[in-house]
């Protein structure tokens, strides 16, 4: 079972600790939703990119498409923070 997600629901499902919350997951705690993931640049800005990471690293096999996740946690979020190769 994949616990749901709304985006605009992060204020009540956060604990005292600020961590996020889910039913049936008691063990998973992020204090970042993914937008805030994105917006911060996750994993150099890369994560999204076709290629992959840096130029001369080899690209990888699975494809990661932002078209795959809901559109909400990239509006407003400059693409050079999740697609980008440097």
């Amino acid at each position: 079972m994949v616990p749901s997600y709304d985006p605009s629901d992060d204020a009540g499902r956060r604990n005292k600790a600020g961590e996020l919350t889910f039913d049936g997951f008691p063990d998973f705690r992020p204090r970042l939703t993914p937008r805030q993931v994105i917006a911060a640049g996750s994993f150099g800005g890369c994560y999204f990119h076709p290629r992959g990471g840096k130029p001369g690293i080899k690209s990888r096999e699975i494809k990661v498409s932002p078209e795959d996740h809901p559109r909400e946690w990239f509006e407003g979020v400059p693409e050079s923070y999740y697609k980008s190769r440097r």
